[in-house]
C-alpha cells in the first residue's frame, strides 16, 4: 500500500507539469509555423534561434531553465514545452507548405486573402503533421519532465527513480520505469484517437 501510494504521489507531481508544458510546446511550435508562412521574413531570423535553442543538450538545458525561472513548476513547464517545440515547428512549418496547388490556385483567382487560404487550405493540410508531432512529442514530454525533476526539483518520477536507484531499492525502481513507460504509451495512443477525431471532422481528405 505504501508503495502504490508513492506511486501515485509521483505520477501525480509528474502528471501535473507534464501536460501544461506538452500542450504549451505544442501550442508555441505550431503558431511560430503560421507566423512564419504568413510572415517569411520573420523566419529567417527566428528559425537559427530555435535551431540553436534544440541543439543544446536537456542535461546542459534543464539547469540553466531552473538557474533563470527556479526549481518550481515554472522551470519545469518551459523545460517540457522547449523540448516539445522544436519538432512541432518543423512538422508544421512542413505541412503549412504542403498545401495542394490547385486549390491555392481556385482561392487566388476569387482573390481570397492570407488567413482565407491559411484557414481553409494551410492549416487543414497541416494536421497531419503536427499530430505526427504530437505523437513524437509524448516520450520527448515525459523525458524532459523526469530529467528535471532528477536534476533539480526533487519531485515525481525522475526524482523517485533517482532516489530509488541510489538506495537500491530496485522493485520501486522497475514499478517506477513501468509506470513511466506506460505513461508515454497511452499518451501516444491517445494522440491517435483525437488525431482521428480532428482529421474526420475538419480534413476528411487526409484519411483517404
Amino acid at each position: 500500500a505504501q508503495t502504490r501510494a508513492t506511486l501515485g504521489a509521483a505520477l501525480a507531481g509528474t502528471s501535473v507539469l507534464l501536460l501544461p508544458g506538452y500542450l504549451a510546446g505544442l501550442l508555441a511550435g505550431a503558431g511560430l509555423a503560421v507566423l512564419f508562412v504568413l510572415l517569411p521574413a520573420v523566419a529567417g531570423t527566428a528559425m537559427p534561434l530555435a535551431i540553436a535553442l534544440r541543439s543544446v543538450p536537456i542535461v546542459t538545458t534543464a539547469p540553466l531553465i531552473v538557474l533563470l525561472l527556479g526549481r518550481g513548476a515554472l522551470g519545469t513547464i518551459v523545460l517540457v514545452a522547449v523540448m516539445v517545440f522544436f519538432p512541432t515547428l518543423v512538422a508544421c512549418l512542413h505541412g503549412l507548405r504542403q498545401a495542394p496547388g490547385q486549390v491555392m490556385d481556385v482561392l487566388d483567382s476569387y482573390a481570397a486573402g492570407a488567413f482565407q487560404r491559411l484557414l481553409r487550405v494551410r492549416i487543414p493540410a497541416m494536421l497531419p503533421a503536427f499530430f505526427a508531432a504530437a505523437r513524437m512529442g509524448v516520450p520527448a514530454s515525459v523525458l524532459a519532465v523526469t530529467v528535471v525533476e532528477w536534476l533539480a526539483t526533487g519531485n515525481g518520477l525522475g526524482s523517485l527513480m533517482a532516489l530509488s536507484a541510489s538506495l537500491s531499492d530496485y522493485d520501486m525502481l522497475w514499478s517506477a520505469v513501468a509506470i513511466t513507460a506506460a505513461l508515454s504509451a497511452l499518451g501516444h495512443a491517445g494522440v491517435g484517437l483525437i488525431e482521428a477525431r480532428v482529421l474526420r471532422i475538419y480534413a476528411p481528405e487526409q484519411l483517404q
